[in-house]
């Protein structure tokens, strides 16, 4: 395809840093492989414990190893490696007029009769794609955060 090219890779391995990986830890953001093949991580744990037995069990795997700190931190972004699930365009579209409008802001920017409007759909469409688009997503980031 020339939009859009995929690769689907498998690997199973106990020798990789990878999996030693912990449902408690998570990525702050993605991976980056320099030009000279080094990976660089940086994830983070609500609990510090979880992080030293990472370090403790993935420093043996590597041929080289750097930690560059440990830190207590508050976080304001999470990068989800995890695929998340397929939404259809209106999900994905109702979703980002939400988030894109202030609707999970605290106090709210927006509610949903102006979502609808903006998407020119009925209110009753609207809060259908967006609780499936929502349903969808939710158990994928809850699994991050238990």
């Amino acid at each position: 395809e020339v939009n859009e090219n995929t690769l689907f890779l498998v690997e199973s391995s106990k020798n990789k840093p990878v999996s030693q990986f912990s449902k408690r830890m998570f990525f702050v953001k993605p991976v980056i492989i320099d030009e000279k093949g080094v990976e660089h991580w940086e994830i983070a744990s609500h609990e510090k414990d979880e992080l030293i037995r990472f370090i403790e069990k993935v420093e043996p795997l590597c041929d080289v190893f750097k930690l560059l700190s440990i830190k207590s931190t508050k976080l304001k972004d999470v990068y989800f490696p995890k695929v998340l699930p397929k939404l259809t365009d209106l999900q994905k579209k109702a979703l980002e007029l939400a988030v894109k409008n202030g609707y999970y802001k605290v106090p709210k920017e927006t509610n949903l009769r102006d979502l609808a409007k903006l998407m020119k759909i009925s209110l009753a469409t609207y809060q259908k794609h967006l609780q499936v688009a929502e349903s969808k997503i939710m158990p994928d980031i809850l699994s991050y955060i238990k």
